[in-house]
C-alpha cells in the first residue's frame, strides 16, 4: 500500500503526530500528517486509535465528535464507531445493523518518547528506535511541545547537522566569529542512515551549565529522513547530553518539530535545559523559514557547497538514493 501522498519512504515509516498527553479519553484530537487529516482518540484501557478524520457517510470531521467509552461518535449524524473502526450504530435507522463498508480508514499507531507515532502505509515491525540515548540508564528526559515551522523537513534536518552556522545564528552560545573554522570530520553513510563523528567545534557556552568557552565534540546520526540526533560528549568535567529533532510534515512547507533530550547533569534543572534548547531553536526558525527554494534540492549542482557541508551533502545523497520526493526537489538522474 502506498499512502495518500504517494511517497512510501515516509508513509511506510513511523511519523510523529502529537504528544501522548494530548490524546485523552475525554475528546478526540485532530492532527494533519503528510496532507492527511487524522483523528486520534484513546480508549479507557489506554489504547490509542488513529483514523482518517472523515466520516464515510457525509465527510464530516470526526475530530469534532465525542467519545463515549471505547466509541467515537460523528458530530454530524451521530454514527458511532468502535475502536476497530466499525460503525455499530446509525441513530436515524434504529435496530438496523450497519453495512460492512460503514467503517473508518484506520492507521497503525504507537507511543514512544512520550510522542504518538502513526504509519500511513505499511507500519514497521516494531516501534521507532530513532533515539537509543533515551533508554540509557540514569538519564533525565527533556520533552517539549512541538513548534510549527514554515519549512520542509529535510531543510530542518540539514540545519541540525550544520556546524558552520553556529557563530552567526547562535553567537555567544554555540559559536563565535573568532572561531568560525569547521575542522574536518568523518561521515559514514549506510543504507539505513548516516553517522557523523569526530566533530569538534569551539563554543562559548556549550551547555546550560557552562562557565566558559571550550572545544566540544559532537556526534550526529540520521536514522530517518525526517529525524536526526546529536550527542555532545563530556569534556573538561562538563556533562554532555543528547538531542533528537523530529520534523513531522503537516504539508511540504510546514512541519511540527520536536526537540527531545536526554541528559545527566545533576546540577541543571529540566526547565533550564529546556529553555537552553528552546532559545537555540528559536534562533534557527527565522533562517529556516527564509530559505529558498522551500523544498530541499537533491541535485548537487543546485546550490553551492563548501567542504564543511560534507554531512549535508551525504544526507542529500542518501535521500536521493532512498527515492524521497516529499519535501525535496529530486535529482534528475534518480
Amino acid at each position: 500500500m502506498i499512502g495518500p501522498v504517494g511517497d512510501p519512504v515516509l508513509t511506510d515509516s513511523w511519523m510523529p503526530v502529537t504528544n501522548g498527553r494530548d490524546v485523552g479519553t475525554d475528546a478526540p484530537r485532530g492532527v494533519t500528517l503528510l496532507d492527511t487529516p487524522l483523528v486520534l482518540w484513546r480508549s479507557p484501557d489506554g489504547t490509542i486509535h488513529a483514523a482518517r478524520d472523515q466520516c464515510p457517510h457525509r465527510g464530516a470531521a470526526l475530530s469534532l465528535g465525542r467519545l463515549r467509552g471505547d466509541t467515537l461518535t460523528c458530530p454530524y449524524h451521530g454514527w458511532v464507531y468502535d475502536g476497530g473502526g466499525r460503525c455499530i450504530c446509525q441513530p436515524a435507522m434504529p435496530g438496523r445493523t450497519p453495512p460492512p463498508n460503514a467503517r473508518l480508514d484506520l492507521f497503525r499507531v504507537c507511543e514512544r518518547y512520550s510522542v504518538v507515532f502513526v504509519a500511513l502505509g505499511r507500519a514497521p515491525a516494531g516501534p521507532p528506535d530513532y533515539f537509543p540515548e533515551w533508554d540509557t540508564a540514569g538519564v533525565r528526559h527533556y520533552h517539549d511541545e512541538p513548534v510549527v515551522v514554515r519549512a520542509c523537513g529535510p531543510r530542518i534536518v540539514e540545519n541540525f547537522l550544520d556546524m558552520a552556522h553556529f557563530p552567526y545564528v547562535h553567537p555567544g552560545v554555540l559559536g563565535a566569529e573568532s572561531h568560525a573554522e569547521v575542522r574536518d570530520y568523518t561521515v559514514t553513510s549506510r543504507p539505513d542512515g548516516i553517522d557523523v563523528t569526530d566533530c569538534w567545534f569551539w563554543q562559548p557556552a556549550a551547555t546550560p551549565g557552562s562557565t566558559g568557552g571550550a572545544d566540544v565534540e559532537y556526534r550526529y546520526r540520521v536514522p530517518h529522513p525526517y529525524v536526526a540526533t546529536l550527542s555532545k560528549l563530556p569534556t573538561d568535567g562538563a556533562a554532555g547530553f543528547s538531542l533528537m529533532i523530529m520534523a513531522s510534515p503537516i504539508d511540504e512547507e510546514h512541519c511540527r518539530t520536536w526537540m527531545i533530550g536526554a541528559f545527566t547533569d545533576p546540577y541543571i534543572s529540566t526547565d533550564d535545559f529546556a529553555e537552553f534548547n528552546r532559545r537555540i531553536f528559536a534562533q534557527d526558525v527565522p533562517i529556516l523559514e527564509s530559505q529558498q527554494p522551500r523544498q530541499l534540492p537533491l541535485d548537487p549542482t543546485a546550490e553551492l557547497a563548501q567542504k564543511p557541508d560534507r554531512a549535508s551533502s551525504a544526507y542529500r545523497r542518501w535521500l536521493a538514493e532512498l527515492g524521497l520526493r516529499y519535501g525535496t526537489i529530486p535529482r534528475k538522474d534518480f
